[in-house]
């Protein structure tokens, strides 16, 4: 028993029984600051959507003169054909493919095919438009009708895989 006083002595030191309590780590520190008003708005920041790079700008295409159009897209594949709509002219720019209808002289209604365009969801941003939540959601098909100058923007997908088959987009006409 008169051992036991020195035991606890030695067991309250060696547990780091003192009356000062312990520095906190510079770590610990660290985290527990407050945060600061522009890294707390960088994780507030939410895109979603990963950083594309788009591959189009159309806004340079829809609604453009046949000459305008041209100069970005190249010549029509064959000719041209009238119909009761306009004038549909066929365009490739390896890989994507291109069915374009001027009508009153302009790129009006515009189909697109391009592998590089993988997503429906993002379509619109890989064509230099900002994301925006589709207006329109079906099981084959996301639509916009929120872009300025677009009538319509519309991604169709595959049934069976998901993927996207095509970009339609109505500048003016229904």
């Amino acid at each position: 028993m008169k051992y036991l006083p020195v035991l606890l002595v030695t067991l309250l030191t060696a547990c780091g029984g003192s009356e000062k309590p312990a520095e906190p780590a510079a770590a610990s520190v660290a985290a527990s600051a407050p945060v600061s008003a522009s890294s707390a708005q960088a994780e507030r920041t939410f895109t979603p959507v990963p950083d594309i790079k788009p591959v189009w700008q159309i806004m340079d295409i829809a609604g453009q003169p046949q000459a305008a159009v041209e100069k970005i897209l190249g010549q029509p594949q064959g000719a041209c054909e009238n119909n009761k709509y306009g004038k549909s002219c066929e365009y490739q720019t390896p890989p994507a493919e291109w069915s374009i209808t001027y009508i009153n002289g302009r790129a009006d209604w515009i189909l697109l095919r391009d592998p590089r365009i993988d997503n429906a969801l993002t379509s619109p941003v890989w064509l230099g438009l900002p994301y925006e939540t589709p207006t329109t959601a079906a099981p084959a098909l996301l639509g916009w009708s929120n872009y300025p100058g677009l009538l319509d923007f519309a991604a169709h997908v595959s049934m069976d895989n998901k993927a996207l088959e095509y970009i339609y987009i109505k500048v003016r006409t229904p």
